[in-house]
């Protein structure tokens, strides 16, 4: 999915992979509230996509600006900038842009919403990756929503004190003992895993064994048919 997002540049074709990669994520059933959120974050990187190309892109068509941001004639930055405007051309080039996105963090959340963190962890090494990097990679992605929990929870119980959570306060009071909490739980993930001796050496076995199967074989092959047949797609400019 990822590589597909990166070779593919037609609209019609980015949203197709869009739509691809929404299908295995809406078969994990998410709650309503997870929806919720996930529209929510689509629609920021959607916002945030548009504005920030309809302002900066300048290599794509429609370049003509729609209104100027900075003009030209501004003292000292004008100049410096050359201008900074919006265009619609830059605008539905970062609209596009979003889908792109879009589809990898579908991909992301569907890999993290199915599969154990352990299996994550086997597959990658039967892949060949490190153990040590398999194992960094999927402790990060899963440790993510934990973080932002706990400053939810620290956000409650400053709130709760009577402490105004803004400005300067936000630092002192909430990412403080956030990144406070994150290197505690740092600790005790390695002293967990140096007391299970990983990454001690070759040989090493799994609890759980995990091979391809008919049903492994299978999809595969759909998927790549499928990537073979958007790829010449968008060589032939469909």
């Amino acid at each position: 999915m990822t590589a597909l997002a990166i070779v593919l540049h037609e609209p019609l074709l980015l949203f197709s992979l869009f739509l691809l990669s929404l299908l295995p994520f809406a078969l994990c059933r998410p709650q309503r509230a997870t929806w919720l959120r996930i529209v929510a974050f689509y629609l920021f990187i959607f916002v945030g996509t548009t504005l920030s190309q309809g302002f900066f892109s300048t290599h794509t068509g429609g370049a003509e600006p729609l209104f100027w941001l900075i003009a030209p004639d501004t003292p000292v930055i004008g100049a410096f900038t050359g201008g900074v405007a919006f265009t619609l051309g830059g605008a539905a080039y970062g609209f596009v842009q979003a889908f792109r996105i879009i589809s990898i963090l579908n991909a992301s959340l569907t890999l993290v919403l199915t599969t154990p963190l352990n299996r994550v962890i086997l597959g990658l090494s039967k892949l060949g990756l490190p153990p040590l990097l398999a194992f960094m990679i999927t402790t990060a992605v899963r440790f993510v929503p934990t973080v932002f929990d706990e400053w939810k929870m620290i956000l409650t119980a400053q709130r709760a004190r009577g402490i105004p959570i803004t400005g300067r306060r936000l630092i002192e009071y909430s990412l403080s003992p956030l990144i406070l909490s994150s290197i505690r739980r740092c600790n005790q993930l390695a002293l967990a895993a140096e007391s299970r001796a990983f990454g001690a050496g070759v040989g090493r076995s799994a609890y759980v064994e995990i091979a391809c199967g008919p049903a492994d074989r299978y999809c595969m092959g759909a998927v790549a048919v499928v990537t073979g047949l958007l790829i010449a797609a968008g060589y032939w400019g469909v």
